[in-house]
């Protein structure tokens, strides 16, 4: 037992990271109709600043003090209607952030200069006419280390690349990827097949495909279509990521036809994908989608929001291979939905998430806070017997334990059990302090733990 204690004791400063999420914070409460919002240090200042699309405006918001307490909206662009997609990229090769963005109805494609990166923007300059432009992202699709323009069009079903033809943002005419792109709706631009080139993943919610186009060179050449999903209800937007790490990229979509949320295997590392594998079917006119590591444990969870139900939730990856937990609302009052994003506005080494009310016309944030293990985080009221505990735990508890999680003191899992539970087999963990995460339905506790 002294030997415990000195651990014990030793350990005092340690604690266990763990995504829990704080109310919603309000960044501005007239972001009126607003579309899309995208995070990154516009100022030189070494923290992060949100740009966003407020259908008729671009505007952005500078993080006043690294907090993630920001400013009254700064406008940048008017005049237009129905601007959908912005992108932050260096289109100009002076290593600061321009912003390039797209009008639906003007059927424009554009770009602004951060002129001395500091936020101080210049008057638009052209990058290409696209009918009905809907998306728009930037990628080296080229190889020549400089940032080029991918945009698809509602009106003629068209999915084109613009090449920035010198580094320094003169764009040159647009190059035909598809012109089959039904309703085209979300880009995506990642290495899927593994050779070091960029290839391009676009979803068409007119017929219900998420497809893929190969860079066949590295120089922008682009294959026939491959079909990831074939039949996808009105599929809204698409992330790429390592979700099962095995080190290629998988594709994860949201479907608002059937409110789901899913994601597609990268078989082999070449492009070859799996069948749909459902994270959930509960997001009620699911609208956007993000992945990224939220509670610091090596893998990639999931974020959506979802237009309908209100929601912006978040699926925990059980095992870093792509099995996924059930849905954690962040905010179930998210009127209207329109676009979810994950970043550190806070400066704290986690991923916040950002989300946009486009009907209540909220642009507002969520505080991923650390959980300190030293403390007993109960929402549950669970007992631990014996505790300290040699060999097996006894977990008392009203309310059904669906998946425990015993954690180091690094926050690094070592035991997980997964379904009914209410005893645990510890004897092979290590001696000295321990944290447990318990869940059931209804929440979850987190608690101290002592392995003799």
């Amino acid at each position: 037992m002294k030997k415990i204690l000195l651990i014990t004791t030793t350990l005092l400063s340690s604690t266990v990271i763990l995504a829990q999420f704080g109310t919603r914070q309000v960044i501005d409460d007239d972001a009126q109709s607003i579309t899309m919002v995208r995070a990154g240090d516009l100022d030189g200042d070494d923290d992060l600043d949100l740009a966003a699309c407020l259908f008729d405006t671009v505007v952005w918001y500078e993080n006043l003090d690294g907090q993630g307490n920001y400013g009254t909206p700064t406008t940048l662009v008017t005049g237009l209607t129905q601007i959908f997609s912005l992108t932050l990229a260096d289109l100009d090769g002076d290593l600061d952030l321009d912003i390039a963005y797209n009008s639906f109805d003007h059927g424009w494609v554009r770009w602004i200069e951060n002129l001395d990166g500091q936020g101080d923007f210049s008057t638009p300059h052209v990058i290409g006419e696209v009918f009905g432009a809907n998306d728009i992202v930037t990628a080296d699709l080229d190889g020549d280390l400089d940032q080029d323009a991918i945009v698809n069009g509602v009106g003629n079903n068209e999915l084109f690349w613009f090449e920035n033809l010198d580094g320094l943002g003169s764009f040159g005419s647009a190059q035909l990827i598809t012109n089959t792109a039904t309703n085209a709706r979300s880009i995506f631009v990642a290495d899927l097949d593994g050779d070091d080139d960029l290839d391009i993943v676009s979803s068409d919610s007119g017929d219900y495909t998420v497809t893929w186009f190969e860079n066949v060179d590295g120089n922008g050449t682009f294959g026939s279509e491959r079909i990831i999903a074939g039949s996808a209800l009105g599929v809204a937007e698409i992330f790429v990521a390592d979700l099962n790490g095995d080190l290629d990229m998988d594709v994860v979509t949201v479907t608002n036809g059937d409110d789901r949320v899913a994601w597609h295997e990268n078989l082999d590392g070449l492009g070859n994908f799996g069948p749909q594998q459902v994270i959930t079917n509960s997001a009620d006119f699911a609208i956007s989608v993000y992945a990224v590591d939220l509670d610091n444990d090596n893998d990639v969870d999931v974020i959506s929001a979802s237009a309908e139900d209100g929601k912006i939730a978040w699926y925990e990856n059980l095992d870093g291979n792509g099995n996924f937990g059930f849905q954690q609302v962040l905010e179930n009052e998210a009127n209207g939905s329109r676009s979810v994003i994950a970043a550190d506005l806070d400066g704290d080494n986690d991923q916040d998430v950002v989300g946009t009310l486009r009907i209540d016309d909220k642009l507002t944030w969520y505080k991923n806070s650390t959980i300190a293990g030293l403390e007993d985080y109960n929402i549950l009221q669970v007992e631990l017997v014996p505790n300290p505990v040699k060999d097996v735990l006894y977990i008392q508890s009203q309310i059904p334990i669906t998946r425990v999680i015993v954690y180091d003191v690094l926050g690094k899992p070592i035991l997980k059990k997964q379904g009914n539970t209410n005893q645990l087999i510890v004897s092979n963990l290590p001696n000295g302090l321990l944290f447990i995460k318990l869940e059931s339905q209804n929440g979850f506790a987190i608690k101290k733990l002592v392995k003799e």
